[in-house]
């Protein structure tokens, strides 16, 4: 289906890579802040809102025990002014 009074756009959650002896990779909210407020000022000037901001999250394993979730990204869905 075409719905052409919305876009998506998907934003990857930029990572800091840690040392290999350290337990994980650090997340970098303020690029990620950075970027999605860019988005936003870019489609309100092309004439759309934000509808809506949904996190896309993954889970991994860690040591062969434990499992956490974390945050891959975000699908950010703008929809157009009438």
């Amino acid at each position: 289906m075409d719905y052409p009074n919305y876009k998506v756009e998907y934003l990857p959650v930029r990572t800091q890579t840690k040392k290999w002896y350290e337990s994980k990779e650090q997340t970098m909210p303020e690029h990620s802040a950075a970027v999605l407020e860019k988005l936003i000022l870019e489609y309100d000037e092309a004439g759309y809102d934000l509808f809506s901001v949904v996190p896309m999250t993954d889970f991994t394993t860690i040591h062969s025990s434990f499992t956490g979730s974390y945050t891959k990204g975000f699908m950010v869905t703008f929809k157009k002014r009438h």
